[in-house]
């Protein structure tokens, strides 16, 4: 061993403090059978602030500083500086080693932050700023409590845009116990359950959409329990749908009874048929009873309509007022035949 206390300590061979046989490595503190094993590093001892700073260096081959512990600006920081890909990467194992049993033995990795600053749980090579794989079959990937139980007890994830003018949160509402999509259009803080909601969920699995609009472009609607169509846009409801149309005079204008109401009933016919089935067309099958579309587009070209797919549809309810017009049309050719 050769020892130099010249210049510092200069030791060439494995230092061991603390009654322990033999030395786990080239620096081996033990406390012995009982009491705490410590190793301090203070930079300065007089109590002013001189901006000095403790820290642990580590060198790999060659004279290259690779990375560090220190405490700096009251930051504890962990630093890795290195060229190419790597970072810093955390093990754990079930395995009691030993002696000089190397700790990486039986462990794996779990956790890897890479010098782009992409965090990976589960993964070892993170492609996101926060990617996680879950190892295990049981319970949540990600699981949020706020256990302030105090007002605004809310928990969020809230996602703002880089110019920071605008955000989302997506969370529980404490103060009305539901579940909330927000925005907000000023700040990038500001998106709070309760303020400008656009979804609601609450505990009996009820939806609201108190603000803006829903559109399903692909797909079809179920209400009640029946399966959905595979016919896009189509809705289907497994109890009545109760609506109103809009029909008050003070919103009419250009208003004329239909003409030769009688003659349009008898140019068109009512049918029964079999349904051709075509599910990306429509959803409906069997027999049925309804009239033709061409038919009715000759005398009410308004309630007729070419969807996308090319097929016509008919607003059936609109066919009502000419029905009125043709039975008022037919009561009075069968008074003035009683009056002759």
């Amino acid at each position: 061993m050769a020892i130099n206390f010249l210049d510092g300590i200069a030791i060439d061979g494995d230092v061991t403090i603390g009654p322990v046989a033999s030395s786990a490595g080239l620096l081996h503190v033990s406390a012995g059978t009982s009491g705490d094993a410590r190793v301090v590093i203070h930079a300065d001892t007089d109590n002013n602030d001189e901006n000095d700073v403790p820290q642990i260096w580590f060198k790999a081959d060659g004279d290259i500083t690779e990375g560090l512990i220190g405490l700096n600006n009251n930051y504890l920081d962990f630093v890795s500086n290195v060229s190419g890909v790597n970072g810093f990467r955390f093990f754990t194992g079930t395995t009691n080693n030993t002696g000089t049993t190397d700790p990486y033995t039986s462990a794996t990795e779990k956790m890897r932050l890479t010098n782009t600053g992409d965090l990976g749980i589960g993964v070892t090579n993170p492609i996101s700023q926060l990617h996680i794989k879950k190892t295990t079959s049981l319970g949540p990937i990600i699981q949020l409590e706020n256990a302030y139980n105090g007002s605004g007890a809310d928990t969020l994830i809230r996602f703002g845009d880089s110019t920071e003018n605008y955000s989302y949160s997506v969370g529980s509402d404490d103060s009305a116990n539901s579940f909330r999509i927000s925005y907000n259009g000023t700040s990038y803080n500001g998106a709070v359950p309760g303020t400008n909601d656009f979804l609601i969920f609450d505990t009996s699995g009820n939806a609201e959409i108190p603000n803006g609009n829903l559109k399903v472009t692909l797909g079809s609607i179920a209400v009640g329990n029946i399966s959905n169509s595979a016919t896009d846009g189509r809705i289907d409801a497994s109890n009545d749908v109760v609506a109103f149309s809009t029909s008050d005079i003070r919103l009419k204008d250009n208003i004329k009874t239909i003409d030769k109401a009688l003659d349009k009933v008898n140019s068109i016919q009512g049918i029964e048929f079999d349904w051709i089935e075509k599910e990306e067309v429509h959803g409906n099958s069997g027999h049925d009873i309804g009239v033709i579309a061409q038919e009715i587009e000759k005398v009410l070209p308004d309630v007729v309509t070419t969807r996308d797919s090319g097929y016509k549809a008919v607003k059936y309810e609109k066919i009502v007022p000419l029905l009125i017009e043709a039975i008022k049309e037919l009561t009075n050719e069968v008074n003035e035949l009683k009056n002759k």
